[in-house]
């Protein structure tokens, strides 16, 4: 059985010492099992197939005269290691500095030969420490060959177009080197492997200067038994005892290369076995009709195969499913419309987000949807670092109540009459939305007061990212005893679950905002999995009464419990749902965090209170305070205008409200998410220089000297 070492550092600030100098007496660790660096615990798959070819995408990034590195040795390494492979590789070499009047738009165009990208990209080439950035030499406008930044948000920004992305080897120097702070109102000073990982799962990057001869040889090596279908962990690891080999356990190029990643080991990148033997091979031969001696180099013949593949059909002959024959050989069929069709299919599927974005563009709209955006930031940042990274993406549509697709739901293309969308890469694309989206109804932008309920929606988003269903229905299997009762609890779970993340969110004014929602709803009536109304808000005034709010459940209770009645049909599941509210508060956790910490806010539904008095007696509110806590305090003044004054004289003191709007809005600082903090000039200055130290002080110490600079 194969052994793995997992390492998840913490705390953050000794992240940067090179853990992988760890040593058992004699041997180092590093050269006897597979060691990872992994961003959470335990890791796990993310379901990600097995692929069949793997497309690999090499950068050389390097001048044509620079002796630092060996950019054509390596890529001969790289290119003999998988010619081994033929059939399971598909390699694209792509140099920066051949390229006339080269961009960074080129060299996204040159990734984009593949619809989804490359599985595993590999970069040839220097980096820089301030700020950190990848180096690439391209020719001027006087063909002169120059160096040029690739900046994180830049990295970022072409990665994130390639969903297929698995794997990054950054042949670098110090592109492993973290910036960190201790500070948590500091924004991170992230390093190039970081920059990668907001779209790939893996990352293989150096945490100290690396020679060019080791950096090429060790390159060749890890793509040597990459080919042979090891795992990246297990290839990295015969690429280390190479290394030990070739320069010693004292040279610290044995220690510099880092392997971190988001998912377990064997889900880096899963590949289909393609060791044929000789009559297969001879076969799929024959049925291609050319020559496929060297596969990886046949640029032109690669691309005719990638359209082929496209039909099922076909995919399962070359995989060996099916025994291609002379008689039934593969053929690249082009047919210009259907490529046609194909283009606009991607257009329409790019409308269904163009459409919800342009929203923002309009004067009319664009104040609410950003307020709303950030408050569903807020109700997500809690959860951040557990989750998928982006918030939802909230928009107006003609929908009576507000609704969440999550990032794992299907969604519909732009409609066109007597138009279906077939292409199954298209289909596949719509299986998932790359973002959550909230749905608010149109009319919404003319009360903030429901502005609370977006916490509900994005409680449905946590349930997903963070995979909660099954401790979300252990937690009620425990909590309920009776066999029936507990069916349609579990059947009311994600509901249920999304209304408690909301209370947390947002406290009682979200119940308050909720409980107006339902007031018009049938009572006693289940639809779409939502608890009878009497139940829903009962449970929800529990959630507050369980977390130490209970002056505002009698508040709330007294308000609303006539609204509610409880049928007889139901007392039972109302008795319930105190133990139901206690055992999600207590019993579904994300490491060890249990659900009641998650997103702390009894100090902020005070506040909120105090502001909604002081706002309607005509004080100010200023702008400095947290979102979330005016969002609540409109809630709560909106509810004292209602509860205090005769219908017709409402709109007569609902402008007194506009306080705490225009500091909801006075807050909100473009570029920047509500709630963070910019980093002052001469402190991301300190911290440059102190990352530009860090990571190699400690592998320099092997030698008391530098390696050439990559």
């Amino acid at each position: 059985m194969l052994r793995r070492l997992y390492l998840h550092v913490q705390p953050d600030e000794v992240q940067g010492l090179p853990w992988e100098l760890m040593i058992d007496g004699i041997t180092p660790l590093l050269t006897a099992v597979p060691l990872l660096r992994t961003l959470k615990l335990p890791p796990a798959s993310d379901g990600f197939e097995p692929v069949w070819p793997v497309r690999v995408f090499v950068i050389n990034a390097s001048a044509p005269d620079d002796k630092g590195i060996k950019a054509e040795e390596e890529i001969w390494n790289i290119r003999r290691a998988l010619r081994n492979a033929e059939h399971s590789f598909d390699l694209e070499v792509y140099n920066t500095a051949a390229e006339r009047q080269f961009d960074l738009n080129k060299l996204e165009a040159a990734i984009q030969r593949w619809p989804k990208g490359p599985h595993v990209i590999h970069f040839i080439g220097h980096s820089s420490a301030v700020p950190p950035a990848l180096k690439y030499s391209a020719a001027d406008a006087n063909g002169q060959i120059t160096h040029y930044s690739w900046t994180l948000a830049q990295i970022a920004n072409i990665m994130d177009r390639f969903p297929d992305l698995r794997l990054v080897y950054v042949n670098a120097c110090r592109s492993q080197d973290p910036g960190l702070t201790a500070d948590p109102g500091l924004t991170a000073f992230w390093s190039v492997a970081s920059a990668f990982l907001k779209r790939a799962v893996a990352v293989i990057a150096m945490q100290a200067d690396v020679s060019g001869d080791a950096a090429a040889f060790g390159a060749g090596e890890f793509y040597e038994h990459l080919s042979t279908g090891q795992p990246v962990d297990v290839a990295l690891l015969k690429a280390r005892k190479a290394l030990l080999n070739k320069f010693g356990e004292t040279n610290r190029e044995v220690y510099a290369p880092v392997l971190t990643t988001k998912v377990a080991a064997q889900s880096i990148l899963p590949m289909r076995d393609f060791r044929w033997d000789t009559s297969r091979h001879d076969s799929w031969k024959n049925a291609l009709g050319t020559n496929w001696a060297h596969f990886v180099n046949q640029h032109a013949h690669r691309r005719k195969l990638y359209n082929a593949l496209f039909e099922r059909a076909m995919l399962r002959q070359v995989r060996g499913d099916v025994e291609p024959t002379p008689d039934k050989p593969l053929r690249d069929v082009v047919d210009a419309r259907e490529r046609s069709k194909v283009v606009l299919g991607m257009f329409r599927i790019w409308e269904f987000l163009r459409a919800k974005l342009a929203q923002r563009r309009e004067p009319h709209f664009s104040s609410f949807l950003w307020l709303a955006d950030e408050f569903a930031w807020l109700c997500y940042k809690p959860i951040l670092d557990y989750g998928l990274k982006e918030p939802p993406l909230v928009y107006l549509n003609g929908g009576y109540s507000p609704f969440t697709l999550t990032r794992k739901e299907q969604f519909q293309a732009e409609s066109v009459p007597q138009e279906l969308i077939r292409d199954r890469p298209l289909l596949e694309v719509m299986e998932s939305l790359p973002f959550p989206v909230i749905g608010i109804p149109w009319y919404q932008i003319r009360n903030l007061a429901d502005l609370p309920v977006i916490g509900h929606e994005v409680g449905h988003s946590v349930e997903a990212d963070l995979g909660l269903s099954p401790a979300i229905g252990s937690a009620i299997d425990g909590a309920v005893r009776n066999s029936v009762r507990v069916k349609r609890w579990n059947e009311w779970a994600s509901e249920v679950f999304a209304d408690l993340y909301g209370a947390m969110a947002c406290g009682s004014a979200f119940v308050s905002a909720l409980a107006n929602f339902l007031s018009i709803e049938d009572d006693d009536k289940e639809t779409d999995d939502y608890p009878p109304t009497s139940v829903r808000f009962r449970f929800n005034v529990d959630v507050l009464r369980a977390v130490g709010w209970g002056s505002d459940c009698d508040k709330l209770s007294s308000r609303w419990d006539a609204v509610f009645p409880v049928n007889a049909e139901f007392s039972e599941y109302v008795k319930d749902a105190p133990a139901v509210a206690t055992a999600l508060l207590d019993g579904v956790s994300v490491d060890g965090k249990k659900a009641r910490d998650w997103i702390p806010f009894s100090e902020a539904q005070q506040r909120a209170h105090l502001i909604a008095r002081n706002a309607l007696r005509r004080d100010e509110v200023k702008k400095t305070e947290p979102l979330r806590t005016l969002v609540a305090a409109y809630r709560f003044a909106y509810d004292d205008v209602m509860a205090e004054h005769e219908p017709s004289q409402v709109a007569t003191f609902l402008p007194e409200l506009n306080r705490i709007k225009t500091a909801m809005l006075d807050g909100l600082i473009p570029d920047l998410r509500a709630g963070e903090t910019r980093p002052s000039e001469a402190k991301l200055a300190a911290l440059a220089a102190a990352r530009a130290r860090r990571a190699s002080f400690w592998l320099d110490a092997l030698t008391g000297k530098k390696s050439a600079d990559r």
